[in-house]
Protein backbone atom coordinates (compact mmCIF):
# COMPACT_ATOMS: atom_id res chain seq x y z
CA UNK A 1 0.00 0.00 0.00
CA UNK A 2 2.95 2.46 0.60
CA UNK A 3 3.48 2.41 -2.93
CA UNK A 4 -0.12 3.27 -4.23
CA UNK A 5 -0.59 6.66 -5.31
CA UNK A 6 -2.56 9.00 -3.91
CA UNK A 7 -5.79 8.86 -5.60
CA UNK A 8 -6.11 5.15 -5.23
CA UNK A 9 -5.69 5.38 -1.25
CA UNK A 10 -8.32 7.94 -1.47
CA UNK A 11 -10.52 5.71 -3.41
CA UNK A 12 -9.98 2.82 -0.99
CA UNK A 13 -10.37 5.34 2.40
CA UNK A 14 -13.94 6.50 0.62
CA UNK A 15 -14.82 2.60 0.31
CA UNK A 16 -14.13 2.41 4.26
CA UNK A 17 -10.67 1.33 4.14
CA UNK A 18 -9.04 2.85 7.41
CA UNK A 19 -5.74 1.44 6.77
CA UNK A 20 -5.60 3.91 3.02
CA UNK A 21 -6.23 7.24 5.22
CA UNK A 22 -3.54 5.96 8.01
CA UNK A 23 -0.93 5.79 4.91
CA UNK A 24 -2.26 9.30 3.59
CA UNK A 25 -1.43 10.70 6.72
CA UNK A 26 2.13 9.35 7.47
CA UNK A 27 2.76 10.04 3.79
CA UNK A 28 2.21 13.55 4.21
CA UNK A 29 2.53 14.42 8.15
CA UNK A 30 5.62 15.88 7.75
CA UNK A 31 4.42 18.64 5.18
CA UNK A 32 1.08 19.46 6.90
CA UNK A 33 2.82 20.01 10.34
CA UNK A 34 5.65 21.99 9.03
CA UNK A 35 3.26 24.25 6.93
CA UNK A 36 0.85 24.39 10.30
CA UNK A 37 3.88 25.20 12.35
CA UNK A 38 5.62 28.38 10.09
CA UNK A 39 1.45 30.05 10.24
CA UNK A 40 1.03 29.31 13.95
CA UNK A 41 4.09 29.46 15.33
CA UNK A 42 3.25 28.08 18.16
CA UNK A 43 4.18 23.47 18.41
CA UNK A 44 0.67 23.05 20.18
CA UNK A 45 -1.51 24.83 17.85
CA UNK A 46 0.57 23.34 14.77
CA UNK A 47 -0.84 19.98 16.47
CA UNK A 48 -4.20 20.96 16.64
CA UNK A 49 -4.08 22.77 13.07
CA UNK A 50 -2.83 19.50 11.65
CA UNK A 51 -5.04 17.11 13.00
CA UNK A 52 -7.96 19.79 11.46
CA UNK A 53 -6.61 19.16 7.89
CA UNK A 54 -6.52 15.91 8.15
CA UNK A 55 -9.98 16.21 9.36
CA UNK A 56 -11.24 18.00 6.57
CA UNK A 57 -9.53 15.69 4.16
CA UNK A 58 -11.45 13.14 5.58
CA UNK A 59 -14.85 14.68 4.92
CA UNK A 60 -13.28 16.05 1.35
CA UNK A 61 -12.14 12.70 0.20
CA UNK A 62 -14.77 11.66 -2.24
CA UNK A 63 -14.11 15.15 -4.40
CA UNK A 64 -10.50 14.85 -3.92
CA UNK A 65 -10.32 11.46 -5.49
CA UNK A 66 -8.40 12.00 -9.02
CA UNK A 67 -5.63 13.84 -7.29
CA UNK A 68 -2.59 12.39 -8.27
CA UNK A 69 -0.65 14.28 -5.83
CA UNK A 70 -2.20 15.81 -2.79
CA UNK A 71 0.72 17.72 -2.17
CA UNK A 72 -0.64 21.49 -3.37
CA UNK A 73 -4.37 20.78 -1.92
CA UNK A 74 -2.89 19.82 1.94
CA UNK A 75 -0.66 22.56 1.37
CA UNK A 76 -3.40 25.04 1.05
CA UNK A 77 -5.76 23.37 3.31
CA UNK A 78 -2.82 23.68 6.36
CA UNK A 79 -2.47 27.63 5.53
CA UNK A 80 -6.15 28.42 5.33
CA UNK A 81 -6.75 26.11 8.54
CA UNK A 82 -4.00 27.16 10.57
CA UNK A 83 -4.74 30.91 10.09
CA UNK A 84 -8.45 30.15 11.02
CA UNK A 85 -7.13 28.53 14.30
CA UNK A 86 -5.20 31.40 14.92
CA UNK A 87 -7.91 34.09 14.53
CA UNK A 88 -10.08 32.06 16.30
CA UNK A 89 -7.41 30.87 19.26
CA UNK A 90 -7.07 34.83 19.60
CA UNK A 91 -10.70 35.50 20.15
CA UNK A 92 -11.10 32.49 22.51
CA UNK A 93 -8.43 34.02 24.89
CA UNK A 94 -9.70 37.33 25.00
CA UNK A 95 -13.25 35.55 25.46
CA UNK A 96 -11.70 34.22 28.28
CA UNK A 97 -10.21 37.33 29.59
CA UNK A 98 -13.43 38.78 29.81
CA UNK A 99 -14.72 36.29 31.86
CA UNK A 100 -12.03 35.66 34.25
CA UNK A 101 -13.00 36.98 37.65
CA UNK A 102 -11.35 40.09 39.15
CA UNK A 103 -8.57 39.25 41.57
CA UNK A 104 -10.10 39.72 45.35
CA UNK A 105 -8.61 43.16 47.05
CA UNK A 106 -6.24 41.80 49.77
CA UNK A 107 -6.87 45.02 51.38
CA UNK A 108 -10.66 44.82 51.06
CA UNK A 109 -11.00 41.80 52.68
CA UNK A 110 -8.21 42.20 55.22
CA UNK A 111 -11.11 44.77 56.37
CA UNK A 112 -14.10 42.81 56.02
CA UNK A 113 -12.79 39.34 57.78
CA UNK A 114 -12.46 40.61 61.45
CA UNK A 115 -16.26 41.68 60.99
CA UNK A 116 -17.16 38.51 59.05
CA UNK A 117 -18.30 35.90 61.65
CA UNK A 118 -20.07 38.90 63.30
CA UNK A 119 -21.96 39.48 60.48
CA UNK A 120 -22.63 35.95 59.89
CA UNK A 121 -23.62 35.40 63.54
CA UNK A 122 -26.39 38.58 63.14
CA UNK A 123 -28.41 36.92 59.91
CA UNK A 124 -31.55 35.70 60.58
CA UNK A 125 -30.75 31.93 60.35
CA UNK A 126 -32.31 30.59 57.10
CA UNK A 127 -30.23 33.33 55.87
CA UNK A 128 -27.01 32.07 57.74
CA UNK A 129 -27.57 28.86 56.27
CA UNK A 130 -27.98 29.94 52.28
CA UNK A 131 -24.83 31.83 52.90
CA UNK A 132 -23.24 29.03 54.27
CA UNK A 133 -23.88 26.68 52.11
CA UNK A 134 -23.22 29.54 49.03
CA UNK A 135 -20.16 30.54 50.15
CA UNK A 136 -18.55 28.07 52.86
CA UNK A 137 -19.69 25.00 51.22
CA UNK A 138 -19.19 26.88 47.46
CA UNK A 139 -22.64 25.22 46.26
CA UNK A 140 -24.66 26.66 43.45
CA UNK A 141 -27.32 28.54 43.53
CA UNK A 142 -29.61 25.47 42.89
CA UNK A 143 -28.01 23.21 45.17
CA UNK A 144 -28.35 25.84 47.97
CA UNK A 145 -31.88 25.67 47.05
CA UNK A 146 -32.49 22.06 46.45
CA UNK A 147 -30.66 21.78 50.15
CA UNK A 148 -33.62 24.34 51.87
CA UNK A 149 -36.32 23.32 49.73
CA UNK A 150 -36.46 25.90 47.38
CA UNK A 151 -36.37 27.14 43.58
CA UNK A 152 -32.90 28.26 42.58
CA UNK A 153 -34.60 31.53 42.12
CA UNK A 154 -35.59 31.71 45.76
CA UNK A 155 -32.10 30.89 46.98
CA UNK A 156 -30.59 33.72 44.67
CA UNK A 157 -32.97 35.90 46.40
CA UNK A 158 -32.46 34.71 50.22
CA UNK A 159 -28.44 34.91 49.15
CA UNK A 160 -28.58 38.08 48.09
CA UNK A 161 -31.03 39.60 50.93
CA UNK A 162 -28.63 37.61 53.26
CA UNK A 163 -25.24 39.82 51.42
CA UNK A 164 -27.08 43.01 51.36
CA UNK A 165 -28.04 42.64 55.41
CA UNK A 166 -24.34 41.80 56.15
CA UNK A 167 -23.08 44.91 53.95
CA UNK A 168 -25.10 47.09 56.11
CA UNK A 169 -23.80 45.71 59.46
CA UNK A 170 -20.26 46.03 57.59
CA UNK A 171 -20.75 49.84 57.22
CA UNK A 172 -21.43 50.21 60.78
CA UNK A 173 -18.27 48.81 61.50
CA UNK A 174 -16.63 50.96 59.20
CA UNK A 175 -15.79 48.73 56.05
CA UNK A 176 -18.08 50.73 52.98
CA UNK A 177 -18.38 47.89 49.76
CA UNK A 178 -21.30 47.08 47.45
CA UNK A 179 -22.98 43.99 47.79
CA UNK A 180 -21.46 42.84 44.34
CA UNK A 181 -17.49 43.27 45.97
CA UNK A 182 -19.02 41.56 48.93
CA UNK A 183 -20.23 38.58 46.73
CA UNK A 184 -17.07 38.64 44.89
CA UNK A 185 -14.90 38.53 48.04
CA UNK A 186 -16.76 35.76 49.58
CA UNK A 187 -16.73 33.33 46.30
CA UNK A 188 -13.05 34.03 46.47
CA UNK A 189 -11.85 34.49 50.37
CA UNK A 190 -14.06 32.97 52.48
CA UNK A 191 -13.68 29.05 51.87
CA UNK A 192 -9.79 28.04 52.94
CA UNK A 193 -8.47 24.99 51.25
CA UNK A 194 -8.12 22.23 53.74
CA UNK A 195 -4.71 20.98 55.09
CA UNK A 196 -3.80 17.54 53.10
CA UNK A 197 -3.62 15.85 56.68
CA UNK A 198 -7.68 16.26 57.07
CA UNK A 199 -8.18 14.89 53.33
CA UNK A 200 -7.02 11.73 53.46
CA UNK A 201 -8.46 10.62 57.10
CA UNK A 202 -11.16 11.36 59.68
CA UNK A 203 -9.98 13.52 62.68
CA UNK A 204 -11.52 13.20 66.30
CA UNK A 205 -10.04 15.33 68.81
CA UNK A 206 -11.28 18.05 71.33
CA UNK A 207 -10.76 21.33 70.79
CA UNK A 208 -8.90 23.61 73.49
CA UNK A 209 -8.83 27.41 74.08
CA UNK A 210 -5.55 27.54 72.20
CA UNK A 211 -6.58 25.44 69.22
CA UNK A 212 -6.66 26.33 65.43
CA UNK A 213 -9.55 26.02 63.36
CA UNK A 214 -10.41 26.58 59.87
CA UNK A 215 -12.70 29.81 58.99
CA UNK A 216 -15.47 27.39 58.20
CA UNK A 217 -15.13 25.24 61.58
CA UNK A 218 -15.21 28.51 63.27
CA UNK A 219 -18.27 29.73 61.90
CA UNK A 220 -19.76 26.39 62.76
CA UNK A 221 -19.20 26.75 66.44
CA UNK A 222 -22.41 28.06 68.07
CA UNK A 223 -24.96 26.74 65.64
CA UNK A 224 -25.61 23.52 67.84
CA UNK A 225 -25.39 20.27 66.21
CA UNK A 226 -25.63 20.43 62.40
CA UNK A 227 -24.58 18.48 59.80
CA UNK A 228 -23.84 19.44 56.24
CA UNK A 229 -24.77 17.03 52.91
CA UNK A 230 -21.43 16.02 52.20
CA UNK A 231 -20.45 15.74 48.76
CA UNK A 232 -16.95 14.18 49.43
CA UNK A 233 -14.56 13.97 52.16
CA UNK A 234 -16.08 14.53 55.36
CA UNK A 235 -14.01 15.44 58.61
CA UNK A 236 -15.93 14.69 61.83
CA UNK A 237 -14.88 16.95 64.85
CA UNK A 238 -15.53 16.13 68.37
CA UNK A 239 -15.48 19.68 69.79
CA UNK A 240 -15.31 19.96 73.84
CA UNK A 241 -17.39 23.92 73.48
CA UNK A 242 -20.58 22.62 72.17
CA UNK A 243 -21.18 19.27 70.63
CA UNK A 244 -20.45 17.25 67.45
CA UNK A 245 -20.45 18.65 63.75
CA UNK A 246 -19.97 17.96 60.44
CA UNK A 247 -17.79 19.54 58.07
CA UNK A 248 -17.16 18.87 54.32
CA UNK A 249 -13.36 20.22 53.73
CA UNK A 250 -12.66 19.67 50.20
CA UNK A 251 -15.25 20.46 47.45
CA UNK A 252 -14.66 18.62 44.11
CA UNK A 253 -16.33 20.53 41.11
CA UNK A 254 -19.39 19.22 40.66
CA UNK A 255 -18.71 17.75 37.21
CA UNK A 256 -16.18 15.91 38.21
CA UNK A 257 -18.62 15.04 40.87
CA UNK A 258 -21.36 13.99 38.17
CA UNK A 259 -18.49 11.76 36.20
CA UNK A 260 -16.70 10.11 38.69
CA UNK A 261 -19.29 7.09 38.69
CA UNK A 262 -18.66 6.23 35.14
CA UNK A 263 -15.14 5.26 35.96
CA UNK A 264 -14.04 1.95 34.73
CA UNK A 265 -14.35 -0.09 31.38
CA UNK A 266 -17.33 0.35 29.06
CA UNK A 267 -18.36 -1.25 25.78
CA UNK A 268 -20.51 -0.55 23.52
CA UNK A 269 -20.89 0.99 19.81
CA UNK A 270 -20.48 4.58 18.20
CA UNK A 271 -22.53 6.01 15.93
CA UNK A 272 -20.51 8.55 14.09
CA UNK A 273 -22.35 10.86 11.52
CA UNK A 274 -19.90 12.50 8.31
CA UNK A 275 -19.49 16.26 9.16
CA UNK A 276 -20.50 17.22 5.46
CA UNK A 277 -22.38 14.81 4.25
CA UNK A 278 -24.12 13.18 7.44
CA UNK A 279 -23.42 9.54 6.03
CA UNK A 280 -23.78 7.57 9.18
CA UNK A 281 -21.40 4.59 10.08
CA UNK A 282 -21.27 2.82 12.89
CA UNK A 283 -18.47 1.15 15.14
CA UNK A 284 -17.83 -1.54 17.81
CA UNK A 285 -16.22 0.44 20.91
CA UNK A 286 -14.62 0.18 24.17
CA UNK A 287 -13.88 2.83 26.41
CA UNK A 288 -12.14 3.48 29.49
CA UNK A 289 -12.96 5.40 31.70
CA UNK A 290 -10.22 7.33 34.47
CA UNK A 291 -11.66 10.22 37.42
CA UNK A 292 -9.60 11.95 39.99
CA UNK A 293 -10.07 15.32 41.97
CA UNK A 294 -8.90 17.43 39.28
CA UNK A 295 -9.40 15.48 35.93
CA UNK A 296 -12.13 12.99 34.01
CA UNK A 297 -10.36 11.16 30.85
CA UNK A 298 -12.58 9.58 28.06
CA UNK A 299 -10.58 7.22 25.92
CA UNK A 300 -12.48 5.13 23.02
CA UNK A 301 -10.88 2.74 20.86
CA UNK A 302 -12.91 1.70 17.89
CA UNK A 303 -12.94 -1.90 16.10
CA UNK A 304 -11.76 -2.44 12.90
CA UNK A 305 -9.46 0.88 13.18
CA UNK A 306 -6.60 1.84 14.68
CA UNK A 307 -8.16 5.21 16.19
CA UNK A 308 -8.52 6.34 19.53
CA UNK A 309 -9.82 9.54 20.48
CA UNK A 310 -8.73 10.35 24.54
CA UNK A 311 -10.87 13.43 25.60
CA UNK A 312 -9.82 14.80 29.35
CA UNK A 313 -12.15 17.60 31.27
CA UNK A 314 -10.21 20.05 33.34
CA UNK A 315 -11.96 22.09 35.96
CA UNK A 316 -11.10 25.18 34.72
CA UNK A 317 -13.51 28.17 37.23
CA UNK A 318 -17.00 27.58 38.56
CA UNK A 319 -18.98 25.79 36.31
CA UNK A 320 -16.78 26.10 33.56
CA UNK A 321 -14.53 23.33 31.74
CA UNK A 322 -11.44 23.04 29.65
CA UNK A 323 -11.82 19.46 27.12
CA UNK A 324 -8.72 18.64 25.83
CA UNK A 325 -8.39 15.94 23.00
CA UNK A 326 -5.68 13.66 21.47
CA UNK A 327 -4.88 10.03 20.85
CA UNK A 328 -3.71 7.85 18.04
CA UNK A 329 -5.27 9.22 14.42
CA UNK A 330 -7.99 10.85 16.58
CA UNK A 331 -10.16 12.88 14.40
CA UNK A 332 -12.36 14.14 18.23
CA UNK A 333 -11.14 17.69 18.11
CA UNK A 334 -13.49 19.35 20.58
CA UNK A 335 -10.28 21.56 22.63
CA UNK A 336 -11.93 25.04 24.15
CA UNK A 337 -14.00 25.64 27.38
CA UNK A 338 -17.09 24.54 28.50
CA UNK A 339 -20.39 25.49 30.73
CA UNK A 340 -21.75 23.10 32.83
CA UNK A 341 -25.56 22.75 33.04
CA UNK A 342 -28.17 20.34 34.56
CA UNK A 343 -30.83 18.81 33.05
CA UNK A 344 -31.89 16.52 36.00
CA UNK A 345 -31.10 13.20 37.69
CA UNK A 346 -28.55 11.41 35.54
CA UNK A 347 -28.30 14.09 32.85
CA UNK A 348 -25.59 16.97 32.66
CA UNK A 349 -24.61 18.91 29.57
CA UNK A 350 -21.18 20.52 28.38
CA UNK A 351 -21.80 23.81 26.04
CA UNK A 352 -18.35 25.16 24.80
CA UNK A 353 -16.89 25.78 21.63
CA UNK A 354 -14.36 23.91 19.45
CA UNK A 355 -12.14 26.38 17.41
CA UNK A 356 -10.49 23.07 15.21
CA UNK A 357 -14.18 21.96 14.29
CA UNK A 358 -15.30 25.86 13.70
CA UNK A 359 -18.26 24.99 15.54
CA UNK A 360 -20.31 25.22 18.77
CA UNK A 361 -20.45 21.98 20.58
CA UNK A 362 -22.73 20.51 22.90
CA UNK A 363 -21.86 17.29 25.03
CA UNK A 364 -24.84 15.39 26.74
CA UNK A 365 -24.78 13.02 29.09
CA UNK A 366 -27.23 10.56 30.46
CA UNK A 367 -26.31 8.10 32.98
CA UNK A 368 -27.10 5.57 35.12
CA UNK A 369 -26.00 2.73 37.03
CA UNK A 370 -24.87 0.44 34.25
CA UNK A 371 -25.23 2.36 31.05
CA UNK A 372 -23.91 6.03 29.40
CA UNK A 373 -24.98 7.63 26.43
CA UNK A 374 -22.98 10.31 25.29
CA UNK A 375 -24.00 13.12 22.62
CA UNK A 376 -22.20 15.10 20.83
CA UNK A 377 -23.88 17.84 18.50
CA UNK A 378 -22.99 21.05 16.25
CA UNK A 379 -23.58 23.67 14.84
CA UNK A 380 -22.16 26.53 12.98
CA UNK A 381 -24.02 29.28 14.46
CA UNK A 382 -26.46 30.20 16.85
CA UNK A 383 -29.33 30.61 13.77
CA UNK A 384 -28.83 26.75 13.22
CA UNK A 385 -30.14 23.84 14.68
CA UNK A 386 -27.61 21.48 16.46
CA UNK A 387 -26.98 18.10 14.77
CA UNK A 388 -25.77 14.77 15.50
CA UNK A 389 -21.97 14.01 15.41
CA UNK A 390 -21.66 11.38 17.19
CA UNK A 391 -23.11 9.03 19.66
CA UNK A 392 -21.93 6.44 22.17
CA UNK A 393 -24.17 3.88 23.61
CA UNK A 394 -22.25 1.92 26.43
CA UNK A 395 -22.84 -0.47 29.11
CA UNK A 396 -20.94 -1.99 32.10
Amino acid sequence: MTNLPDDELLRRFVKGDGDAFAQLQVRYARLVYSSCLRETREATLAEDAAQGVFLLMSEKAKGLVGHRSLAGWLYRAACLVSRNLVRSEERRRRREESYRAPEPDDNAWAAVEPHLHDAIDRLRPDDREAILLRYMREQSLAEVGEALGLSENTARMRVNRALERMRKHLLKAGVALSTTVLATLMEQRAAYAAPDALLKKGVSGTVGAAATVTLFQALLLGLGSWAAPVATTAVVASVGLTGTYVAQTFRTPEGLQLLAPLEGQWRGEIEYADDLSGRQSRFDTTVTVDSSRTAFSWTAQYAGTTSVDRMTIVPEGKDRYRIENGGVQSSHRLDGIYALTREGAGRFVFDGRSPILGAEVRLTFATSTNSIRLREEIRRSESEPYRLRNEFTLSR
